[in-house]
């Protein structure tokens, strides 16, 4: 009959003593992850980025989500899926969030565990588009630590705001301009682009209540004349034939394509 290491006998609880801490180091570093001040590196990645306008459903017909290496989405897209292929689809791993509460009532919706894993998300891209923000920003970081969402965190500080902001001087840029900016300068192996019509268009249900048809959408975006979607739709049409001429992937949907091509007027 063996007899068990008496050396090994004494470590053991010390050894799995030490085990221990070293795990929840890890689940704490992944729990804490500081935000890094930049965007998240997509060279080589094949991306989508799925808008809120009702003609998604439409454009997604006929494209396999599961081509893609990112699926991204914005705001209370957290809280509305979409309907792709005649059923409910949430998934996105990457999410553009702007600094509206994060509240289930609020037009960016909430952001929570549940939510996270039900849409797979796995990184948040924060705007932050003054400094004077910043405590409100970490306030929702914060909440992100608390709340266990394990997600890696960025921010597109004010620097890089300001530099979309010139294409559509002297107003606002949106969550949407900014996030197709982003992507458009970004070393991909290919963009797609669903669900912008730079409100041409109503949102999908559920998404915001207050615009029920086309028309509302516009006066819904220029109600407080701090964004302007025609000359976001104009600077988009540029930079776009500008990437696709340097020779990028980039695959528009058809009511993407409807929204930039109609009048400038």
């Amino acid at each position: 009959m063996s007899r068990a290491c008496p050396v090994a006998a004494f470590f053991a609880p010390r050894l799995s003593y030490f085990d221990g801490k070293a795990m929840s180091a890890e689940k704490k570093r992944r729990r804490f992850r500081l935000p890094q001040f930049s965007g998240p590196d997509l060279t080589g990645k094949k991306v989508i980025l799925i808008g809120p306008a009702s003609t998604v459903t439409e454009e997604l017909e006929n494209v396999d989500l599961s081509e893609f290496d990112v699926v991204a989405r914005m705001n209370n897209s957290i809280n509305t899926p979409i309907t792709y292929r005649g059923a409910p689809y949430h998934f996105h791993n990457m999410y553009f969030r702007n600094q509206q509460r994060n509240s289930a009532t609020s037009l960016a919706g909430r952001l929570d565990r549940e939510s996270a894993e039900l849409c797979g998300t796995e990184t948040v891209v924060f705007l932050l588009m003054r400094w004077r923000e910043i405590l409100r920003l970490m306030r929702k970081i914060v909440g992100i630590w608390r709340m266990g969402i394990p997600v890696e965190i960025y921010v597109l500080g004010p620097g890089y705001i300001r530099r979309v902001a010139r294409e559509i001087r002297p107003h606002k840029p949106t969550l949407g301009f900014i996030a197709l900016h982003y992507l458009l300068e970004s070393d991909l192996d290919r963009l797609n682009v669903a669900g912008f019509t730079f409100f041409t268009t109503k949102y999908i249900d559920n998404y915001n209540d207050r615009v029920e048809k086309d028309d509302d959408a516009m006066a819904w975006a220029t109600r407080n004349r701090k964004h302007n979607p025609k000359a976001e739709r104009v600077a988009f049409r540029r930079l776009y034939e500008k990437a696709a001429g340097e020779g990028k992937d980039i695959v528009l949907g058809a009511g993407v394509r409807r929204a930039l091509y109609g009048s400038d007027q």
